[in-house]
């Protein structure tokens, strides 16, 4: 649940990651957002879009790992959709509250 967007995340290895921005980059163009450890790649495909996200390092092991649980954990997947609904129409306040919600299972794992 979110914005009804497609996302993608991409791991690569560190020796990878330079190539990797660049392939992308030279498919859908420069990153929407880049950091030490992120990138981002917007695109639409028939009308939906579609985010490309690379993450690297502990970025990367993070992400791999709230997936995994969220899947297995049914009713925090629950909580979580509830959650992005009710704050959905403050970004502000949705990414603190995201985030804070992230963060209690990331102290858990």
């Amino acid at each position: 649940m979110g914005k009804g967007e497609v996302e993608l995340g991409v791991y690569p290895e560190e020796s990878q990651w330079k190539k990797v921005i660049q392939i992308l980059t030279k498919e859908f163009g420069k990153p929407e957002n880049t950091m030490k450890d992120y990138a981002r790649f917007n695109d639409y495909l028939r009308n939906e879009e579609v985010e490309i996200i690379l993450l690297k390092g502990d970025e990367a092991v993070r992400d791999i790992k709230l997936h995994k649980y969220l899947l297995k954990h049914q009713n925090s997947l629950k909580e979580y959709v509830a959650l992005k609904r009710k704050y959905c129409f403050s970004k502000r306040e949705y990414q603190k509250q995201k985030h804070a919600f992230l963060n209690q299972i990331i102290e858990r794992l």
